[in-house]
């Protein structure tokens, strides 16, 4: 969505489908207003023209979805009020002047808020900053004044409700990898996946495939398997809020039901003309019809011993999402089970040593690098733990006031310095005065610590000093972020 220009064609990119409709040109045109609009109402002059087109086209589609019903931005506010109690985080919308088919102040707020959040990577944008709020007024009285004269785009919204788009799973993967990629409320979610995901895909299918099938690859696996949005769910959550909004409510539970595995190899049970048996590393079995596989005759599946794809089931039936590769020794797919195995087995292990060594508590607190280690050696003496234990203490000597976590699911955590922000009772190393900085980036940094360690300390009060910076004061920096705490992880982080 970085575009200097507001042309046609950039406008029916991030439609919700790649259809003409008559109402086109009047919401580019109107899409070129609002940034005039912008233009004029940074008065600070923080905005370059790509920051203002942006913003411009992001709160134009808004308009469009609200003004014509096509339900994302309902299915958003619905979902956070049926999560949170309220329509919108921060803001107050209160029912009684909240409209859910209208413009409102708040929306726009937010999106701009949204914007400026995924676009300042490493730091929180406190969604009460002035300059915000002033732009975010200074737009939505635009939107306002304009909204009873803008068209309805109602070629748009039946061609969504057309009962065929939800009869079968490849038209509505469609559908989920245009809305999620592309869709101004999921754009910016989805889009900081994308490098990590194709990294994986690659690894999974082999290197040396083209770059055309990874991202075939990729996008099939982005519109169906990630998160995203600002609630952080899968696109099919997204989807079955927007038909409910419709009163399509079979269409609703049948994409809801939908279940989608990871690209991973496959054994190949066996085979006949119409079907082909798969079993997974956890050994659970699928069933898929081979006339759903594109331009594959059952006499080559006769000779293959391993599928390496993505899986996903709707109305009772597993797909093949995105494209498929055979393998004819099984291999690859034994090393895959035997890595998962003994991964899922250390780290139970280790959780299970490490728990019992610390009276049930996943938490543990040390001075430093050389204070951990000699209670690892003591307590877990486990070949499990080698690549913590060995000695690296030179190495790791700056390491202060350690912070280590343990879960089956993550195995051991350590997080130097992290324990200079845990107000637990049995940590000797906190230190309020650092307390709300560290507290940050354990909540938020994702090459730091891993959602469940945040989970735990949201869930058990541990960082009570994290506060965002606020032009108020510091006690209402907090208590915008605690108030908000589930709803900002859920936006910043992309892995929770």
């Amino acid at each position: 969505m970085k575009r200097d220009l507001i042309s046609m064609e950039y406008w029916r990119e991030a439609h919700l489908l790649p259809l003409l409709c008559p109402s086109d040109v009047f919401y580019v045109k109107y899409a070129r207003k609002v940034r005039d609009r912008i233009k004029k109402a940074d008065f600070e002059r923080k905005l370059t023209l790509d920051d203002m087109t942006e913003i411009a086209l992001t709160l134009t589609y808004y308009l469009e979805d609200v003004v014509s019903g096509l339900g994302v931005w309902h299915s958003f506010v619905v979902e956070h009020k049926r999560m949170y109690g309220r329509y919108l985080p921060f803001y107050d919308t209160p029912e009684e002047s909240y409209y859910t088919d209208e413009v409102n102040e708040a929306d726009v707020r937010f999106l701009i808020w949204m914007i400026f959040q995924k676009r300042n990577k490493g730091v929180i944008v406190n969604p009460e900053n002035s300059y915000l709020q002033q732009l975010a007024h200074d737009i939505f009285s635009l939107l306002d004044q304009d909204f009873e004269c803008v068209p309805v785009n109602s070629e748009l919204l039946e061609a969504m409700k057309n009962p065929v788009l939800y009869q079968e799973f490849y038209n509505l993967k469609s559908l989920m990898v245009q809305i999620c990629c592309m869709s101004y409320l999921f754009y910016y979610f989805t889009a900081q996946h994308r490098t990590r995901v194709a990294h994986f895909v690659e690894r999974i299918v082999g290197e040396g495939k083209s770059l055309s099938v990874i991202e075939y690859l990729t996008e099939s696996f982005l519109g169906v398997y990630e998160k995203t949005g600002p609630l952080a769910q899968k696109p099919q959550e997204w989807i079955s809020r927007m038909l409910e909004s419709w009163n399509m409510k079979e269409e609703a539970e049948a994409v809801a039901r939908m279940d989608a595995r990871e690209i991973q190899p496959y054994l190949i049970v066996r085979c006949d003309e119409d079907k082909v048996f798969l079993e997974d590393w956890r050994e659970e079995h699928f069933e898929l019809s081979i006339s759903d596989m594109l331009q594959v005759q059952p006499e080559m599946v006769a000779r293959q011993k391993v599928m390496i794809g993505a899986l996903v089931k709707y109305k009772g039936k597993w797909y093949p999402n995105g494209g498929i590769t055979w393998q004819a020794q099984e291999g690859r797919f034994q090393k895959y089970k035997e890595q998962s195995v003994e991964n899922e087995q250390k780290k139970r292990r280790i959780t299970e040593k490490i728990l019992h060594a610390n009276a049930g508590s996943p938490l543990l607190f040390f001075k430093d690098y050389a204070d951990m280690k000699q209670w690892l050696d003591l307590n877990v003496p486990d070949e499990d733990l080698a690549d913590k234990t060995e000695d690296q203490t030179d190495v790791h000597a700056q390491e202060k006031n350690i912070l280590a976590f343990v879960s089956s699911e993550t195995g051991l955590l350590v997080l130097p310095r992290g324990a200079c922000c845990v107000a637990h009772k049995d940590n000797p190393y906190y230190q309020p005065d650092e307390a709300g900085e560290y507290g940050l980036k354990i909540l938020f940094d994702p090459d730091y610590s891993v959602p469940e360690v945040v989970r735990y300390l949201v869930q058990e009060n541990l960082l009570p000093d994290a506060a965002l910076h606020s032009e108020t004061s510091s006690e209402r920096g907090k208590q915008l972020l605690h108030s908000n705490i589930d709803f900002l992880l859920r936006v910043i982080r992309p892995d929770f």
